[in-house]
């Protein structure tokens, strides 16, 4: 059946926050950047400080991935697009077994520690799960093609509005 790994979903997520926190102002992200221990951990934008970087855990993690009933398989035949023309190449269809209706549950957890001031990151976690409301998110095989599209909505845990 269709397969979510948390460090996929994970991944995905960072990249959209790093470009919502550019739009936001929020500072640009280093990917390959390296906390320094001896240094404040204000050295880090807030996009890096929530999901991490070499040498400093991130604040938000995915605590669970839960496939949800409902979804089916399918046989989509599609054809070749010639890369110089744009246009179809003749006779040159081929078919693709995808998953059709997959929904998932995933759990998000923030975490305070070290007695940081999460203000910052709060917002930017508040920009990023708007964006996605608004935007979905796109993950898996195809999603030039149209596969792996998916619609964000946010339930909480016993949380209030504010508090989602």
């Amino acid at each position: 059946g269709p397969t979510l790994l948390p460090s996929t979903f994970m991944g995905a997520l960072r990249a959209r926050c790093a470009w919502v926190s550019q739009l936001e102002g929020c500072g640009e992200d280093d990917f390959d950047k390296i906390y320094d221990p001896a240094k404040s951990i204000d050295q880090l934008t807030p996009t890096e400080r929530l999901f991490g970087v070499t040498g400093w855990r991130g604040l938000l993690r995915c605590v669970s991935v839960e496939l949800m009933p409902g979804w089916h398989e399918e046989q989509i035949t599609s054809v070749v697009i010639d890369r110089f023309t744009g246009g179809a190449l003749d006779g040159a269809l081929y078919s693709t077994s995808c998953f059709v209706g997959a929904r998932y549950k995933v759990g998000l957890q923030l975490e305070e520690r070290m007695s940081l001031t999460l203000d910052s990151e709060i917002k930017l976690l508040k920009f990023l799960i708007e964006d996605l409301e608004e935007n979905g998110l796109m993950l898996g095989h195809g999603v030039n093609a149209g596969y792996g599209w998916f619609d964000i909505g946010k339930k909480g845990a016993g949380l209030t509005d504010d508090e989602q």
